[in-house]
């Protein structure tokens, strides 16, 4: 009877989950990554508009803290399961701040919020180009 209370105890202390994802961590990012598909998602909604194949967009995350997306040079680091990145200043870019979904040895799921005309996507006939969607891009190491 005296064990059951610690051994109460342990096994609910074992049953908290915790509010990190340990496997996002900057080793696991460092990687040059190939897309292979991006998808579109209103984000009022979360009704999927868009989805296409997509081999023409990489993503080289150093892990020195630097990055490159298709010739967009800067830095980066992680916050949780946000990549922030912020372009070079002379580039005349925003930042953006990508969130992590999944992460493996050979597969990275990321998403950020942005206008749909932003998107470069053809997606003016279908939203005005104004509202806010998600993007989601999955890559592959390359």
């Amino acid at each position: 009877m005296n064990y059951l209370l610690p051994l109460l105890l342990l096994l609910l202390l074992t049953a908290c989950t915790k509010d990190t994802d340990d496997s996002i961590t900057t080793e696991t990012l460092s990687a040059d990554w190939q897309l292979q598909e991006f998808s579109i998602t209103r984000a009022t909604s979360g009704q999927e508009m868009f989805k296409q194949s997509d081999d023409t967009t990489w993503l080289l995350l150093n892990a020195d803290g630097t990055y490159t997306r298709n010739y967009v040079n800067g830095t980066w680091v992680l916050d949780g399961k946000i990549i922030e990145t912020q372009p070079l200043p002379d580039l005349g870019l925003r930042p953006v701040d990508y969130e992590v979904l999944a992460v493996s040895d050979e597969q990275l799921t990321i998403r950020y919020l942005t206008a749909a005309l932003e998107c470069n996507c053809g997606l003016e006939s279908l939203v005005p180009g104004g509202e806010q969607v998600f993007r989601t891009d999955r890559f592959l190491k390359r």
